[in-house]
């Protein structure tokens, strides 16, 4: 009788465990996947000043202000910054509207969103070597200087920045994912912003928007 009860009470304990590690893995999934809390949490922002050195030419010093507000470390291996005119408006711009055309082209190369605004100035940011870290609840900044023609009145700063590729191994065997985060803002040389905007999550890429010719 006593052996009889030892085994229902050790064959309950097994199902009381079974059930509390599945209860811990579904928890898991809930915490980390479905709330992404194994990828970081980004907000990009841009602090801009220029000043005139040349005849001709403006500086412009952009500084990326990158907030980690996840619980994961943010690994930063590339970033680009560009910035494209919007003001004196193109040529093309102009002559599309005065003839009463949608400036806007919607092609293979063009999702139809925003004009081809002409790129005035890039830079490239690399950090394969020694990855940029930004710890869970600290802030980074990124100081870039730009060359732009004096005549720019107003411009789109954009920004694009790509995390560490994670891999992750599952039952379909290894995968990866690269994800990056981009900001733009519209900026009146020599006032301010003139808009607000939000980052945004992206899949990785480095490609700048394409120009309309």
């Amino acid at each position: 009788m006593i052996t009889n009860i030892e085994t229902i009470t050790n064959i309950t304990q097994a199902i009381v465990t079974t059930i509390a590690l599945i209860v811990a893995g579904f928890w898991t999934y809930l915490i980390f996947v479905r709330t992404r809390q194994r990828y970081p949490r980004v907000e990009i922002t841009h602090d801009v000043f220029d000043i005139a050195i040349l005849e001709e030419k403006r500086l412009l010093r952009v500084t990326i202000i990158v907030r980690n507000h996840g619980k994961v470390l943010l690994e930063l291996v590339y970033g680009r910054v560009w910035i494209q005119q919007v003001v004196p408006f193109p040529d093309a711009f102009l002559s599309a509207v005065q003839r009463d055309q949608d400036p806007v082209v919607t092609g293979s190369d063009s999702p139809g969103e925003e004009y081809g605004w002409p790129i005035i100035a890039e830079r490239n940011l690399v950090w394969t070597q020694e990855h940029r870290e930004v710890e869970p609840g600290e802030t980074e900044r990124i100081d870039c200087d730009l060359i732009v023609p004096k005549s720019s009145q107003t411009v789109v700063i954009y920004t694009y920045l790509k995390n560490w590729k994670k891999k992750r191994y599952g039952l379909l065997g290894q995968r990866s994912r690269e994800i990056g985060w981009n900001r733009n803002d519209v900026y009146e040389i020599g006032k301010g912003f003139i808009n607000g905007s939000t980052t945004k999550k992206t899949k990785a890429t480095s490609d700048c928007p394409s120009e309309t010719t």
